[in-house]
């Protein structure tokens, strides 16, 4: 990208736009930064390869028509039967939600910074700035709600996108101020896209998807990586999420479709129920805890596995491919990302096939912890 050097020097608005603008620019081209000790580097190759055309099945062909071959959809394609059960709520809230496309696309890529996501922050760096910002704009998400240049609803907006990270759930304050500024559905959708998102960078960062070759955004290497999450110490009194969702049907007929589809893949109900516990667990999703637990009995765990649950993977009892679900949910909630460790402990165990379905309970029982306690 050249720039022409000003004859005069630039006003100090200027000056700041043309700074974020070539530090974004020096994003396009720079690989991404070193990982601190807090978060773990991602995968430089596939963990999970894409699905070449020559090697798809029917459904696999099925579910990439009119997709090309993106390597988020090659990917998706190795469990045709989940990425379709997840596309009525992924493409509502990029494609028909009530938000503006400035507001979901700072949403986006503000959790993607967060999550560590370079898969989802090289495409949205690009797809953001055909939607209502500009390569200043880009450059400030990443320094967060903080940072100079927003406006006040502006700042709610990334806000929400910390706070679905960090607490598990929009905060009331914030919550009350989205509600009252943009209406109570384009506030729900507005914290369900920060959720949907986080469930794309567990996705696509512990699948090890790669950034397409025509994509130059790279994550910023001059800011410092955003801090992993912990479970948050407050617990709401949360509710059912559909209930929770019913002024989006939208997003609670996309969150219920999940649902089926995860019931109808090979995942076994006691691994769905121990994956969905821990992750309610880590979020501190107290009325998601209680729902899910006579799920859980029906799935075979008992009372004390149950309160084993809560005490996490180094409890004594668990067998080493439970202990490996507990590892990988308590890595997901920790970083968005399953590490090597606990993704080789997991390979030992698991085919790809469910490796994909293990990221989806995670993924699906995160979206139901933020809607059952955001809109309280």
């Amino acid at each position: 990208m050249k720039l022409r050097l000003p004859i005069r020097p630039p006003r100090p608005r200027k000056l700041a736009i043309l700074i974020a603008a070539l530090t974004l620019s020096a994003c396009a081209t720079a690989s991404a930064p070193s990982s601190p000790a807090a978060l773990s580097m991602r995968p430089t190759v596939p963990r999970l390869a894409p699905v070449p055309p020559e090697e798809r099945d029917a459904a696999q062909q099925k579910m990439m028509q009119g997709k090309g071959n993106a390597n988020i959809y090659t990917t998706l394609a190795r469990h045709p039967q989940l990425a379709d059960a997840w596309t009525p709520l992924s493409n509502y809230l990029f494609n028909a939600s009530s938000l503006t496309p400035r507001y979901r696309e700072m949403i986006i890529l503000r959790t993607s910074w967060l999550c560590w996501a370079q898969y989802d922050w090289g495409q949205h760096s690009g797809i953001s700035q055909r939607n209502g910002l500009n390569e200043a704009d880009v450059a400030r998400v990443a320094q967060g709600p903080t940072a100079d240049g927003w406006t006040d609803l502006e700042r709610q907006v990334l806000k929400a996108a910390d706070e679905v990270r960090y607490n598990g759930a929009a905060l009331p304050e914030t919550w009350r101020a989205l509600k009252t500024a943009l209406g109570e559905k384009a506030a729900t959708e507005a914290v369900m896209t920060a959720a949907q998102y986080q469930m794309t960078s567990m996705l696509l960062n512990s699948a090890g998807v790669q950034p397409d070759a025509n994509v130059r955004y790279r994550l910023p290497a001059s800011l410092a990586a955003p801090a992993p999450a912990s479970r948050p110490a407050r617990g709401v009194a949360g509710r059912p999420p559909g209930e929770a969702l019913a002024v989006s049907p939208a997003v609670a007929q996309g969150l219920a479709t999940l649902d089926q589809g995860l019931a109808q893949a090979g995942l076994s109900a006691r691994a769905r129920a121990i994956l969905a516990l821990r992750t309610d667990w880590l979020s501190h999703a107290d009325a998601e805890w209680s729902r899910r637990l006579g799920e859980a009995k029906g799935a075979g765990l008992s009372s004390e596995e149950i309160s084993r649950i809560a005490r996490g993977p180094s409890a004594k009892g668990w067998s080493e491919p439970e202990q490996a679900l507990l590892l990988a949910a308590d890595d997901l909630r920790r970083e968005a990302f399953v590490t090597d460790a606990t993704w080789t402990m997991l390979a030992r165990h698991y085919d790809k096939r469910t490796l994909m379905e293990i990221l989806y309970a995670v993924g699906d029982a995160t979206l139901a912890a933020v809607a059952s306690d955001s809109f309280t």
